[in-house]
């Protein structure tokens, strides 16, 4: 809970607002690489290589399969300190996108937290329709951890469904909560180039 107390107002402020975390973040590296998935409306930011793969699911129809991809990314910092990220995106069915309301982003959040014992510090659902997208986002920390601080969101686009969990695990410094919020800052509606 330390580490959760520590940055909790930075990202309390940031889901509460309309602000874009990128305001807060440091640059700290140049070898950022980008994940772009063909069938994805979004893009993600990386401090390095990040794992790929594909797998087959089925859409909420339960007959129609789709591929997904599945990203992965883990920094050992040291003995003490790690960053996970996991993620999927995958591109929604015929019809997928009219059930997917900002009720349905509430009740997946819900069942996320309930099956993940995750302890919420903060939460937002919300619906642009300028951008023709729909989030949901926690913040919180897993069970009762006192080294843990962690955020899942739930992205639907025009096309695509992604969902994001980073999770940052051990010491509270300076430089992994720049990491973390350079990496928020870094998951976004693809760029049109």
């Amino acid at each position: 809970m330390k580490l959760l107390a520590s940055i909790l107002p930075l990202f309390l402020f940031l889901l509460l607002s309309n602000l874009p975390p990128a305001a807060f973040a440091q640059e700290k590296a140049n070898n950022w690489e980008t994940y772009r998935g063909e069938k994805c409306d979004y893009q993600i930011g990386l401090p390095g290589e990040y794992q790929i793969s594909e797998e087959t699911v089925t859409a909420f129809d339960d007959e129609t399969e789709l591929t997904q991809d599945v990203i992965d990314y883990k920094k050992i910092i040291d003995l003490e300190n790690a960053l996970n990220m996991n993620a999927t995106c995958r591109q929604l069915a015929e019809g997928e996108r009219d059930i997917l309301s900002t009720d349905f982003i509430q009740d997946a959040l819900d069942a996320y937290i309930s099956s993940n014992n995750i302890f919420v510090a903060g939460r937002k659902v919300s619906k642009d329709d300028e951008n023709n997208q729909i989030s949901g986002i926690i913040i919180g920390a897993r069970g009762d951890s006192d080294d843990s601080f962690l955020t899942t969101q739930y992205w639907v686009g025009s096309n695509s469904l992604l969902i994001f969990e980073l999770e940052l695990t051990g010491s509270d410094t300076i430089e992994n909560q720049d990491v973390f919020a350079n990496i928020l800052s870094r998951v976004k509606l693809k760029d049109p180039s």
